[in-house]
């Protein structure tokens, strides 16, 4: 089973890999090494630090391979906003009635929201190709979340995901090409990757005026609201998660994002510490993911057994996370089933709607693929 654990200098040349294998998609993997390293050194003292609040810290983890290779990365920042804003657009829908023209039209309109006192976000979730699939997104993505039940105080109480958006085959953007491009003489991808480091040139050069969603070119109406094609995995195991897409999208890509507070995340919700009562030989699937109880945490996938309200562990995740008998762990259920009513209820939003139908219209692209 692999390993979970903070990221540190010695995974640099793995994440460089990966920051290649990403191909400048992901902003929070540059290719860069030396602002990688800036990115390990700034994980590891938000991980030592004593910290009362949020502040803008970074958390990294990385994920390890059963033979000890960096394979996967993601991330939590404790609170956006602060001295570099938080920006998205919010989608509204406006009813105009004229009876003496007989019109009933609906207006969409996007506005743009700039965030001094933002939420908590988690991201840059990439893994290598050959580790996609069998839980390891899924254990890397809670194994965040594990760390924001040990230490709520830590980060925003609101916490948010930005969704990948649409793109065209080449990495192009038909959302920034229609707006955007306009206004910061840019492409895509520097903009992207400029905001990551540096939002200002976001305040100095885009209009705060209401965007009319009909006057943009349908190709751009069409990805509003919409994720990238490899992206859907990841908005279901959020959505699994509890979050939710409520009108906010990406300024770049128009890219949803997904919401929750923190207390009702499932894997914080149902997350719960124990003393571990027995280490044994226990075979079995993985059904919960086990952490240590601590905020330099290690987790992985794990088989359990109860013991009354103590925990029995297999020998191997005793191991590989440096437990023993009588020591506490944290730990979470893997799954929880997915409430149908509130899923069908998020895909069938009136806005997506309306321009999901535009989009087998006037979509003649593909995404290039991304993580």
């Amino acid at each position: 089973m692999p390993l979970i654990r903070p990221v540190c200098r010695a995974d640099l040349p793995a994440l460089v890999d990966l920051a290649v294998l990403a191909k400048g998609q992901i902003t929070s993997l540059p290719t860069d090494p030396d602002e990688l390293a800036r990115k390990i050194d700034s994980s590891q003292q938000a991980f030592a630090a004593d910290v009362r609040k949020p502040g803008g810290e970074t958390y990294q983890f990385v994920l390890l391979s059963d033979e000890g290779d960096v394979i996967g990365t993601a991330n939590i920042v404790s609170k956006t906003g602060g001295f570099q804003p938080f920006y998205n657009y919010r989608l509204v829908r406006e009813r105009f009635r004229s009876e003496q023209l007989d019109v009933d039209k609906t207006v969409r309109s996007l506005h743009l929201i700039e965030e001094h006192d933002g939420p908590a976000e988690v991201g840059g979730l990439f893994l290598h190709p050959d580790a996609r699939g069998g839980g390891n997104g899924r254990a890397l993505s809670m194994a965040r979340m594990q760390l924001m039940a040990h230490a709520p105080h830590r980060f925003d109480p609101r916490v948010v995901a930005e969704i990948r958006g649409k793109l065209r085959r080449d990495g192009t953007s038909p959302f920034w090409d229609a707006i955007g491009q306009h206004f910061f003489g840019v492409d895509f991808t520097t903009a992207d990757a400029l905001s990551l480091v540096e939002k200002q040139f976001v305040a100095e050069l885009m209009p705060d005026h209401p965007i009319y969603v009909d006057m943009l070119p349908p190709e751009a109406q069409a990805v509003i609201g919409h994720v990238h094609d490899n992206a859907r995995p990841a908005r279901r195991m959020l959505e699994g998660e509890g979050f939710a897409f409520r009108d906010h999208v990406d300024i770049f890509d128009a890219g949803p994002m997904l919401e929750c507070e923190l207390p009702d995340i499932r894997s914080v919700r149902t997350s719960r510490t124990t003393i571990v009562a027995g280490i044994i030989d226990l075979p079995g699937e993985p059904t919960h993911l086990v952490a240590t109880d601590a905020v330099k945490l290690m987790a992985m996938p794990s088989v359990i057994k109860m013991d009354g309200d103590e925990i029995v562990l297999p020998h191997h995740t005793a191991r590989m996370l440096n437990v023993d008998v009588g020591q506490r762990v944290r730990f979470a259920p893997l799954r929880a089933e997915v409430d149908a009513t509130r899923e069908a209820a998020e895909m069938h939003d009136p806005f997506q709607r309306t321009i999901a139908v535009d989009a087998e219209d006037v979509v003649t692209t593909r995404p290039r693929e991304i993580e």
